[in-house]
Formats: structure tokens, sequence, C-alpha cells
């Protein structure tokens, strides 16, 4: 049987190295799972659109799948909106990082004495 306790460190350690940001436009289907993640679905008779960016931390690389009204259609405003909050999103990630790793030093600095 697993340790729940490293299961949920190796988790929060892979959700550390990405980073999603997802910004939609139109009727989508919210849920919730236990963990608190919200998680979203398309309808498929749906209009809706959406941005979608991942960034992996680890590697540099950037994904987009950018729906054609976001780039000159009615919604390229949003685009500036979703620019925003991956730019948001990377600097709130690089803070919890920093801060994770004062934490492992403190500790370890406990542990020593």
């Amino acid at each position: 049987m697993a340790n729940p306790l490293l299961e949920k460190i190796n988790h929060i350690v892979t959700e550390l190295t990405r980073l999603d940001v997802v910004t939609m436009v139109g009727a989508v289907a919210l849920t919730v799972d236990s963990d608190s993640n919200i998680k979203f679905a398309l309808p498929n008779d749906t209009a809706a659109r959406a941005i979608i960016t991942r960034v992996n931390l680890v590697s540099g690389d950037i994904q987009n799948v950018i729906h054609p009204d976001f780039v000159a259609g009615d919604l390229a405003s949003m685009r500036d909106f979703h620019s925003a909050q991956v730019t948001q999103g990377h600097e709130v990630i690089v803070n919890n990082i920093k801060a994770l790793r004062e934490l492992a030093l403190a500790l370890g600095d406990k542990l020593k004495a």
C-alpha cells in the first residue's frame, strides 16, 4: 500500500511544475472534485470558445490552443485578459516555489539542531 503523504507530496510537486490557464466563454459545465480542483467540460452542442495555455516550468515548453474568435473576432480583447492571467499565474508559482524552498531550508536547519 502506498503512503498517502508521499502520494500527496508527489501530486503537489507535479502540480508545481505545470501552469494551466484556461479562459472560456460560453456554456461550460463546471464541477469541483474532492480536492477542490475545478473541472470543466464543453458540451458537444455548445458554441463555447476557449484559450488554453499550458506552461511546463521545468522544460520551459509553452502550449497554446486558441479559438479563432480570440485572434481577430469578437473576443480579441479577452486574449489580453488571458495573457495577463498567464503572467500573474507564473508569478504566483515562482513566489510559491521560493516560499517552499525557504520552508524546506528552515525545516532542514531545525532537523540539524
